[in-house]
Parts: structure tokens; C-alpha cells; sequence
């Protein structure tokens, strides 16, 4: 009867079926094998379509970008020396961030003007225009020349946005204890990241230069846009204390000797996060880079570096 249509018996015994019937269209085995068939053939052209959409996605173009962004941003020379695996304490993070990874996003020019005179108000998340109100879509008075920020000497790579450290830290006294003996010595200890465990107070001395301020106030995931980022030491959300690198290699620099200065990194501190994306318009690829530095309640320091390259084609333009 109808109710066995497309029964699993037809499958698991097919080789019961009665070859005399299925040469009649009103039979029930005539109409379960064509069931069958046009389940065959939509399964096949299910899996030709997802084996082409992981092709494409992760493909050899995009294994090459991914491995071409991880060596650069690691930079490794041709031995698979990488200078990033040097970093084992705060002076060597710092010297690696400052001198080695910093100049990089400046290999085309020491300065590049702003697509757009804006500020970012960190206490209300608000984008405010400045003065200016400077523009590159706009042609008058007011017009600045916008040249695109190529990475590397090839000038195949174009940085989008900007560069940004954030940073995750803990509260004192949190999952550790001060044994007796050393609580004369003292009163600070800080464990594992937990992110509910996780530090939001403002930590910026008195005299802390004005143009890095903000820098040492807690914003959450709303503010900094972030995502979670995975490590050994635990997960890292979002939140956390930022700072985006200015678009002057002299205001970089200036900016992140002030923080090396003032202790933007101590003891509370349990991950860094540089994060930056870019363009090859050659093969029209996006690369996420993120690198991830985990200050362990040991005094280690753990870099890992993750890149994820995918094809501009699978984005869709935002309706915001």
C-alpha cells in the first residue's frame, strides 16, 4: 500500500525484490526504486556542491595565503628562524612589537592620512567627526589623498583598518593563595584567566601621558567589536583594554613607549591580542591574523599566531 513508500526495506532488501514488478508503474516497488533513484541523485549533487564550496573556500590559493600571512607576521626568514618564538618575557615583547612587527604595517610610508576625520569616544562606544571633517569621498577644499597602506615590498597585501593590542587581565587574589610565609613579602598574587574572574578596573598611574589614557580602561565586547580568541591559557573574550595603533609610525612608536614606560603590561596581565586584516586584491582574499601572547601564571609567555584566509566572494555587503 501507500504506506510503504519509501519504506527501509526497499534499501536494506532490495535484492528480495520481484523483478516482475518492477517493470509496473502502479506497483510499489516500481515507485520506492524511483524514490530511491531521485534520492541517489540529489545526495550526489548535495555532495558535488559542498566539495566545491570547500574547494573553493580552502583551496591551494588559500593555503598559500594562509601560509604566506602565518611565516610574514611570525617573521621567519628562509631557515623557519621566526622572531616571534624569541619572545619569552616582557623586554623581549615589547622589542618585538616595537621594533620588528610595528614597522612592518609601515613598510610603504612613515604616515597615512585617515579615510575619515574620526574619533572614537571610549566611554560611549560613540564614532564622532572631528573638526574637519576630512574626506576622500568628496572632492573640495577640504579633499586629503588617501594612499592605500601596502604591506611588504611586493605591495601585494593592503592593511584594512587599523592594528590593535587588547589586553586581558586578572583581579588580584583570584584562584591563588599567599601561603603564610611569603604574606610579608606580598599581598598580590594572580591566577589562570577566567573570564568572569576577569580584571575591569581602571589601572592608570597619575601621571600617565594623556594620549594613552584610555588604554588602561576595560570595554567590553559591545565597544571593542572583538570575538573570543582560543588559547592554552583558557578562552578570551572580547573584552578587555585597548589600543589601536595610530596611522604615524612616530605617533606608534611614541604611543607604545608610553605604555612599555607606564606598565601597561605587569603581573595582572594574562593575554595580549594583535589583531590586523588584509587584502591581496590579486587573488581577492582577506586575511585575519591574530597574534596571540598569554602572559601563564608561571612567568612564561606563549605566542601563538592564528591566520584565516578566505575569498572575498563569500562576503555579503552589510545592511547597516
Amino acid at each position: 500500500g501507500p504506506e510503504l513508500l519509501g519504506n527501509t526495506m526497499f534499501w536494506k532488501y532490495y535484492e528480495d525484490i520481484n523483478p516482475k514488478y518492477v517493470f509496473k508503474c502502479s506497483t510499489i516497488e516500481y515507485r520506492s526504486l524511483k524514490l530511491m533513484l531521485f534520492e541517489t541523485i540529489f545526495y550526489v549533487m548535495l555532495l558535488g556542491v559542498l566539495t566545491g564550496y570547500i574547494d573553493a573556500c580552502r583551496g591551494s590559493m588559500t593555503y598559500y595565503t594562509t601560509k604566506a600571512g602565518r611565516d610574514f607576521w611570525r617573521i621567519c626568514d628562509a631557515n623557519s628562524v621566526c622572531a616571534i618564538d624569541e619572545v619569552n618575557d616582557e623586554a623581549s615583547f615589547w622589542q618585538f612589537i616595537r621594533q620588528q612587527f610595528i614597522p612592518l604595517t609601515f613598510s610603504d610610508r612613515q604616515e597615512y592620512e585617515p579615510v575619515l576625520d574620526l574619533a572614537v569616544d571610549w566611554e560611549s562606544g560613540v564614532v564622532k567627526y572631528g573638526a574637519k571633517a576630512n574626506t576622500i569621498y568628496e572632492l573640495n577644499e577640504m579633499s586629503v589623498v588617501w594612499h592605500p597602506r601596502y604591506i611588504g615590498d611586493s605591495k601585494t597585501n593592503i592593511l584594512l583598518g587599523n592594528v590593535r593590542l587588547r589586553q586581558l587581565r586578572m583581579r588580584n587574589k583570584t584562584d591563588c593563595i599567599i601561603g603564610e610565609v611569603f604574606q610579608q613579602v606580598t599581598n598580590e598574587c594572580f591566577g589562570p584567566f577566567s573570564a568572569d574572574k576577569q580584571s575591569r578596573k581602571s589601572y592608570d598611574e597619575r601621571w600617565t601621558p594623556t594620549q594613552v589614557e584610555h588604554c588602561y580602561t576595560w570595554h567590553p565586547s559591545n565597544i571593542t567589536d572583538q570575538v573570543d580568541v582560543y588559547g592554552s591559557g583558557g578562552l578570551y573574550p572580547g573584552d578587555g583594554f585597548v589600543m589601536d595603533v595610530p596611522l604615524s609610525l612616530a605617533e606608534a612608536d611614541s604611543q607604545l613607549s608610553d605604555l612599555q614606560t607606564w606598565h601597561w603590561i605587569d603581573q595582572a596581565t594574562r593575554a595580549v591580542i594583535v589583531e590586523l586584516n588584509t587584502l591581496n586584491p590579486n587573488v581577492n582574499m582577506i586575511t585575519n591574523i591574530r597574534l596571540l601572547f598569554e602572559f601563564l601564571p608561571s612567568g612564561q609567555i606563549r605566542a601563538t599566531t592564528n591566520v584565516f584566509a578566505f575569498r572575498t566572494i563569500w562576503l555579503s555587503l552589510s545592511v547597516m
